[in-house]
């Protein structure tokens, strides 16, 4: 049997190919992870956007809250509740705010414990303002009284 002298060359050439095959397998590996730190770190900046954004309208609502906000009084204790006084607000300002269908005017209702009378916060300040127009409406047979606190 006379040996092929081709053989070493084949081979050679077969390892030189593999060694290039392994080095792009591995600079393609490197890339995609590359890629995918590089979409990390646009996910957490902005998630750290939003979070920047959500303490900037928090903090813009507190600055704003007494100018939001109403004094509700002279209610009929044990017949006025929350979900009524919302309905009120809430009805009454909806025709005149186009974001109500989605955002409703009022963000919070405290009712005294003793039900004599409630505070009322809005959305905006404008919202407020409006809601001071009921003042003297007729809820369960009693005038309230609508003003600021």
């Amino acid at each position: 049997i006379v040996p092929n002298a081709a053989a070493p060359a084949i081979m050679t050439v077969s390892l030189e190919m593999q060694r290039a095959n392994a080095a792009a397998a591995a600079q393609a590996l490197q890339q995609q992870y590359l890629a995918q730190q590089q979409h990390q770190q646009q996910f957490i900046l902005a998630q750290m956007k939003h979070q920047q954004e959500q303490q900037s309208k928090a903090a813009a609502l507190a600055a704003t809250k007494k100018q939001r906000e109403i004094y509700v009084g002279n209610l009929t204790v044990g017949l006025v509740t929350m979900q009524m006084l919302k309905d009120l607000f809430n009805g009454a300002l909806s025709a005149m705010d186009a974001q109500s269908a989605i955002n409703p005017p009022v963000v919070n209702l405290a009712l005294d414990p003793s039900g004599k009378f409630c505070f009322v916060e809005f959305r905006t300040e404008e919202l407020a303002n409006l809601a001071l127009h009921l003042d003297k409406v007729d809820l369960c047979g009693r005038q309230i009284k609508v003003g600021r606190p």
